[in-house]
């Protein structure tokens, strides 16, 4: 499972432990992605996802993070997400799917995660997106882009999926990555599918671990 992150470069060329959040997708959206990304990347071992906080080095231990991750979740509601058309990223030459709807959420819950011992400066502003192709060569960029978009269009069930979980992982080389632990959405705000931003109210249920 390969993991991208901001508008340009994937950040996940990173030295050393790095780790990361994401919501994986629902079959049979996540299969027809990850059957894409194969065929785009034959040697990929993809798991269709979108990132929260993407690749970073944290600033204590793992347990520190996931438990500020659950901790922050409890004040999120599960909502949908609805993917767009397929673009390539310039210079970085990665294949992705654009968010169209439900993208504010995303920068909702990256802006107050990207915090504590999760607080990172990332290299490039924070791009919510489903990543199809990366560490492509640039002269095949395009025919991936072609092939993606041809694939997308027949494509006939859902583009929509909730986001309920979130999935705390790690990675000791930026592609291969394993699940540390998840954490539930699950704020007491007035119930809420869409894709707006709804008002707050304080949560008043515990973590269900």
């Amino acid at each position: 499972m390969g993991i991208s992150s901001g508008c340009s470069s994937p950040n996940s060329l990173l030295a050393g432990k790095q780790f990361a959040l994401v919501s994986y997708l629902p079959d049979p959206l996540a299969q027809f992605l990850d059957d894409l990304r194969l065929e785009l990347v034959p040697d990929c071992s993809p798991r269709a996802h979108v990132t929260i906080l993407p690749p970073r080095r944290i600033l204590g231990t793992s347990r520190q993070a996931l438990d500020e991750v659950r901790e922050m979740a409890r004040h999120f509601d599960p909502f949908s997400l609805r993917l767009g058309d397929i673009a390539l990223f310039p210079v970085s030459n990665v294949v992705y799917i654009e968010i169209a709807g439900g993208r504010d959420r995303l920068l909702e819950m990256y802006k107050t995660m990207n915090s504590g011992v999760l607080n990172y400066r990332e290299a490039y502003p924070y791009c919510p997106h489903i990543t199809l192709a990366q560490r492509i060569a640039p002269e095949a960029a395009e025919a991936a882009l072609e092939t993606a978009q041809r694939q997308w269009k027949a494509f006939r069930f859902s583009r929509s999926f909730p986001v309920e979980t979130l999935h705390f992982v790690e990675s000791e080389d930026g592609k291969c990555w394993r699940d540390l632990g998840e954490a539930v959405l699950e704020s007491q705000r007035t119930p809420h599918h869409g894709f707006g931003s709804p008002t707050r109210t304080a949560p008043v249920a515990p973590y269900r671990a």
